[in-house]
């Protein structure tokens, strides 16, 4: 058997830089208190540096890195319309549409989380990961009612939401709701 590793002759172990500096940051008040004006100029500026290279707040109206307003304009409309499309393919005649319980389920992924936040009006900073609107209020999202026709009659979004699901880790958005005769 081999013989076991004796202890080191330090009993601290190196921190890593980035524990380090995260051990900067942290100050107790009698600290801050004992150091000259130069230190703590100093200390405040790297607070701000920390604070800016951990930010990724982006303003609600500012287009996102690579993409113009255009693009986002065109990409969001073409969304919009595989959406609305997606929905009326699933739109069939089924007996629960007597009772508008019939339930629709779309989901898509976009290539950048901005035509999401677009689409739906929500601001870039935005950490929810559900939405719940109204059919009235979908439809101003969509920018037309969804109905689809059948042989006597028409079917269209009812009930009393719609819910609209985020995962910004995959970027992928589910929207689902129940139909039937309007």
């Amino acid at each position: 058997m081999p013989p076991k590793r004796s202890a080191p002759s330090s009993s601290i172990a190196p921190t890593k830089s980035s524990k380090r500096a995260r051990l900067d940051l942290d100050l107790t008040e009698d600290a801050l208190e004992e150091m000259d004006k130069q230190e703590l100029i100093s200390h405040v500026l790297k607070l701000q540096s920390h604070i800016a290279s951990t930010s990724n707040d982006t303003p609600a109206n500012a287009s996102p890195p690579g993409i113009t307003p255009e693009e986002l304009a065109a990409k969001t409309s073409k969304t919009r319309d595989m959406m609305v499309r997606g929905i009326k393919s699933q739109m069939k005649w089924k007996p629960s549409c007597k009772t508008n319980s019939a339930k629709f389920s779309y989901e898509a992924s976009v290539t950048n989380p901005a035509i999401f936040h677009k689409l739906f009006k929500t601001p870039a900073g935005w950490k929810k990961k559900q939405l719940q609107y109204s059919p009235e209020e979908f439809a101003e999202f969509t920018r037309c009612y969804i109905e689809a026709s059948i042989r006597y009659d028409t079917l269209s979004i009812q009930g009393k939401l719609v819910t609209v699901k985020w995962d910004e880790e995959g970027s992928v958005f589910k929207v689902s709701g129940n139909y039937g005769k309007g």
